[in-house]
């Protein structure tokens, strides 16, 4: 996918999201009953918030001002000017 915005929902199945390209990136990934799998590309930047009920959050590599726990992420992506929702309530959150 290279765009700016992005919205991915499933209520009962993973969800699996590459992002191309740079720039700001907005919108959000739901699932209720599976994994997030989303990977950005170098020169994406946004403010990501992550969450799972039931699973684990694992952060990206190039991450600044994070809050990090075992079932919830917050921080920023590059020049953080995008705003990215990602969230599952049974399910692993995987940010690359």
């Amino acid at each position: 996918l290279v765009s700016g915005f992005v919205e991915a929902s499933s209520h009962n199945g993973d969800i699996a999201v590459r992002i191309d390209g740079d720039g700001a990136l907005d919108g959000s990934v739901t699932t209720h009953n599976g994994d997030v799998d989303l990977t950005l590309a170098e020169g994406r930047g946004t403010m990501l918030e992550a969450a799972t009920h039931n699973g684990r959050v694992t952060p990206p590599s190039r991450l600044v001002d994070a809050t990090i726990g075992k079932h919830k992420l917050t921080c920023r992506i590059g020049d953080g000017k995008g705003k990215l929702l990602v969230n599952t309530h049974n399910g692993n959150v995987v940010v690359r």
